[in-house]
């Protein structure tokens, strides 16, 4: 029997054929093979339709059918019934064209409101704020083996040219502005060529100290940081800030990947986006079908029942001074953790969602707690584009159970939260008055899984910073591992505290990517460090 007769069966309703049809066109389309080898009877995360792919399913669908489908209709055991469930009324052939909305170009130097999210990193920075005095930079550092500096520094200048965002500051006021021109680029350098190794090192530190954690003025161009030191030996070390005020992780990959493409061919031609993002927000502003949209989130959310964050044993009055701790799970075991995971209808954001959390938990964080999730409100056709489509919401976690069953509970309510993540988490935090320090940010999914910086050089040191965090766990792909780095205040955590909880994750996704049984062990995390048991070398 197939597919469609299957669910006519099931769901006793009208011929299911064309809406089964539209449904497995959209998922070939969506993961690139031909239709007749989508299998809708297998969960949607066994055919790799993951968090962001089931966003950009959803709208094809909306699309083809008018018909919106919630996120968490694609989770769970037969979901392509459920999704022709909500495809049953549409009728697609009935439907006008879609015409979009015009969108109206914003002149350079005229005000646009800044985002709920770009309006919280301006304020926060400030002293008066707790965990304030710090702004949200995103900073590396590379080795380079060529002292190409004219090289690097013409093909910045382009990007500078051509993506508005480089271009735009933050006014006192609080509105954001493209300026119709800035001073030309330059890479500032710093010459160590004739110091000792350790002269060197020495200098290299106090650069690091320097211009890791800048809070540049927001008022001021540039709102970012390229400068060199030529070493010793040969070569340069790169160093590499942005204030996230003017940008979102795939925007840094953007550039990242355009700066590299310019360097090896100083004639490549940058694809020009159709619209800017200051065009985007000042949109968004008067669409009404975005503000019914907020409108319809922020009820959702004044609805919801929400516990504070996590509480863990940190210390009150600690300086904003963030350390970086990293690792990777690397490509093998990445690929079997994803296999495990979608044999069970899980996303892998999910799963290394509700890893955090069950570490949080077993670390000291014993009371429900919600976590601030970090999202993306990036429209399709926003691909070349920078600026910052950052969104927030809060995921209250559940309560630890089986790893499986904990995880399916954060998948539903993470979904959730990003289908109603046009009110954001910024506002519901301020509606609220509860504290979210702890930070989960994924950018799994988000561009081809290259490591877009890695032409510049080794990476040799990296953090970021955000006020009013204590704590931001980020992951992503590299080269077909998956990274995961946790950025935190060091001060504000016991000896010991933040070693324990990194190599504690690490442990556990490492047991959950090699070993079948952890998913469903009663005694998974009864050990905190999540060590496998062993048998004890005794006799009774």
């Amino acid at each position: 029997m197939s597919f469609e007769e299957r669910s006519f069966e099931q769901r006793g309703k009208h011929d299911p054929t064309t809406g089964a049809a539209w449904l497995r066109e959209c998922v070939a389309d969506l993961i690139g093979v031909a239709p007749g080898e989508v299998d809708l009877s297998l969960r949607f995360a066994e055919l790799g339709v993951e968090s962001l792919g089931a966003l950009k399913l959803r709208r094809a669908l909306a699309e083809k059918c008018g018909a919106e489908v919630p996120l968490t209709a694609f989770l769970g055991e037969n979901p392509a019934l459920r999704v022709l469930d909500f495809l049953d009324g549409a009728d697609v052939e009935a439907l006008p064209d879609a015409v979009p909305v015009p969108v109206v170009a914003v002149r350079p130097g005229e005000p646009v409101a800044l985002t709920p999210v770009q309006g919280a990193y301006w304020a926060g920075r400030g002293d008066d704020f707790a965990l304030g005095g710090v702004a949200t930079f995103w900073y590396h550092e590379y080795d380079r083996p060529s002292a190409d500096l004219d090289a690097l520094e013409s093909a910045f200048a382009c990007l500078v040219a051509h993506h508005p965002m480089l271009r735009t500051t933050i006014g006192r006021d609080g509105f954001q502005r493209e300026n119709a021109e800035v001073p030309p680029f330059r890479i500032e350098c710093t010459d160590l060529r004739e110091m000792r190794s350790e002269e060197a090192e020495g200098a290299l530190a106090e650069l690091r100290e320097q211009l890791s954690h800048q809070v540049r003025a927001p008022h001021e161009w540039p709102l970012f940081d390229v400068r060199a030191a030529l070493l010793p030996g040969g070569g340069v070390r790169l160093f590499v800030g942005f204030d996230v005020l003017i940008l979102d992780f795939a925007s840094w990959r953007l550039l990242m990947t355009q700066w590299g493409r310019l360097v090896a061919d100083p004639g490549y031609a940058l694809p020009a986006p159709p619209v800017a993002f200051l065009d985007i927000v000042r949109h968004r502003e008067t669409d009404p079908a975005h503000q019914a949209r907020r409108e319809r989130d922020r009820a959702y959310w004044a609805g919801r029942a929400l516990p504070a964050g996590p509480r863990l044993p940190v210390a009150d009055g600690a300086e904003p001074r963030f350390r970086r701790r990293q690792c990777r799970l690397d490509a093998g075991r990445w690929a079997k953790l994803r296999e495990r995971a979608a044999a069970r209808g899980l996303s892998p954001t999910s799963v290394l969602l509700a890893a955090f959390g069950l570490v949080l938990h077993r670390w000291g964080a014993t009371e429900p707690f919600a976590l601030n999730a970090t999202l993306y409100d990036r429209p399709d056709d926003a691909r070349d584009l920078v600026g910052d489509f950052t969104t927030t919401a809060l995921v209250a976690m559940p309560a630890p159970t089986s790893f499986v069953d904990y995880a399916r509970q954060a998948n539903e309510t993470l979904w959730e939260a990003i289908d109603h993540r046009s009110y954001t988490g910024v506002e519901v935090r301020r509606e609220r008055g509860h504290a979210y320090p702890v930070v989960f940010t994924s950018g799994i999914g988000i561009g081809d899984g290259t490591a877009p910086a890695g032409w510049l050089g080794e990476e040799v040191f990296g953090v970021s910073q955000t006020p009013q965090v204590l704590l931001d766990h980020l992951v992503w792909e590299e080269d077909g591992a998956v990274r995961l780095v946790w950025d935190a205040v060091e001060a504000a955590f016991p000896d010991g505290y933040l070693d324990g909880l990194t190599d504690a994750e690490h442990t556990l996704l490492t047991r959950l990517a090699e070993e079948d049984a952890a998913w469903t062990a009663a005694d998974l995390g009864w050990d905190p460090t999540f060590a496998a048991p062993e048998p004890l070398d005794v006799t009774p």
